[in-house]
């Protein structure tokens, strides 16, 4: 595949937001994460999260489910340099939810 050995790519698209942070819908906050990639991996893992955002100075990751509001950009994201994920929003720009689409199957959904 054409995904960088860290995962980046996986999340180099229109539902990465830098700068940007959300409110309320908190679900779970973890400490010392090792980058981005593995605080939206921890999101995609958590059941009802939906959103993600990894402190690049606290390496802290907070965890939202749907009912977060956002994304804003904030002066504390940029102080902190956030780096927020919204899981989802491909689908909003495409409805097709019930048919596999070529996308899905690039992405290793199953």
């Amino acid at each position: 595949s054409e995904q960088m050995e860290d995962g980046t790519g996986k999340y180099d698209n229109s539902c990465l937001l830098k700068n940007q942070a959300f409110s309320g819908g908190l679900l779970e906050k973890v400490d010392d994460m090792s980058g981005y990639v593995a605080c939206f991996e921890k999101c995609s893992a958590t059941p009802n999260c939906v959103a993600a955002s990894f402190n690049s100075k606290s390496k802290g990751c907070i965890l939202r489910d749907d009912s977060r509001k956002g994304p804003t950009v904030t002066e504390f994201a940029k102080t902190n340099g956030l780096i927020s994920y919204s899981f989802g929003c491909e689908d909003t720009q495409t409805s097709t939810a019930n048919s596999q689409t070529e996308s899905d199957k690039e992405n290793g959904k199953d």
